[in-house]
């Protein structure tokens, strides 16, 4: 009843959808793969009320497993949340890996995947222009104000710029 996608190979789950063109990669992890419940418990009562029930191992394993996929769900729906109302955002893939392989300071990948230059994005962040190449060419850090400016007008965490 969702409009995304999980897809598994063996261990392996993805949670997905599909907007136009791209692909949106909404989670990925390790699971057990999905199991049907059948249930045989053996319940222990207290003072005539059933107090405890005890399964097998198997079967609890695949209680577990089924938690985990209710939680695939409650993730995804969330994750949709999230984006709908602009809490959130689809990063392309270029960019992620721009960021993973620390050849740029995430600065200067921020500031060209939202379109800004320098000097834009220094009048916005009451910041030089000086200083912001600075920082993207490693020649200095900035301050903690400083970075903290120019990540509210990028729309990103302070911890995404350092």
């Amino acid at each position: 009843g969702r409009d995304g996608f999980r897809m598994r190979v063996r261990e392996w789950r993805a949670i997905y959808r599909i907007n136009g063109d791209r692909l949106v990669i909404l989670g990925i992890g390790r699971w057990p793969t999905r199991r049907y419940l059948q249930m045989s418990a053996q319940i222990i009562q207290k003072d005539g009320k059933a107090e405890f029930a005890v399964v097998p191992i198997e079967e609890y394993n695949r209680l577990l497993s089924m938690a985990e996929d209710l939680e695939d769900l409650v993730a995804y729906d969330k994750a949709i949340a999230e984006l709908e109302s602009g809490e959130d955002e689809a990063i392309p893939a270029e960019i992620i890996a721009r960021l993973v392989a620390g050849d740029e300071h995430p600065l200067k990948v921020w500031r060209e995947f939202r379109g800004m230059t320098q000097t834009g994005l220094a009048d916005q962040a009451g910041v030089s222009q000086g200083q912001v190449a600075l920082i993207e060419g490693g020649k200095r850090q900035g301050t903690v104000d400083v970075l903290k400016g120019l990540a509210r007008v990028l729309g990103v965490d302070l911890d995404d710029l350092v």
